[in-house]
């Protein structure tokens, strides 16, 4: 998601400013996963959003299951239609399961890899470009809405 073009978006239309914090609430504390989840937005805002700035920018095409249950594992495509992955870690408090312990998010920050190791598929297939701030924060978004979900933070 594109905060800047929100902004922009909200300045060309004139919606009052307090839209920009519903907006911002809905995205980071709500982990809204759709602009019609945020319901206190008109719904001419949600409309314009909806057309002209997706709430996310990379679409999840496949969700590894072959992981230990601390640990999932997500392959994005962007627009462009680079691959990259991201992977939820959840960490055991001492003497407990993953539940309720701490949580990471391990983002892509590139779509492939110089590097080229040979135990790695991400660089067997090359270095293609750097991911926007926007791809990057919209990884991490994936997992808070889905740790909702779940009742987690």
């Amino acid at each position: 998601m594109n905060i800047q073009k929100i902004h922009q978006i909200l300045a060309d239309h004139n919606f009052p400013k307090y839209r920009r914090k519903q907006l911002l609430d809905g995205i980071f504390k709500q982990f809204a996963s759709s602009w019609a989840e945020i319901t206190n937005l008109p719904k001419e805002l949600i409309e314009i959003l909806e057309k002209e700035a997706p709430i996310s920018s990379l679409e999840a095409t496949q969700d590894f299951e072959a992981l230990p249950k601390d640990a999932s594992k997500i392959l994005f495509k962007a627009r462009d239609g680079n691959f990259v992955e991201t992977v939820l870690m959840k960490h055991a408090n001492k003497g407990e399961s993953g539940e309720g312990g701490r949580k990471t998010v391990c983002i892509s920050s590139q779509a492939g890899c110089v590097m080229n190791c040979a135990f790695c598929a991400t660089g067997q297939g090359g270095f293609f470009r750097n991911l926007t701030t926007e791809e990057m924060l919209d990884q991490v978004l994936y997992f808070c809405r889905i740790l909702k979900k779940q009742g987690e933070r």
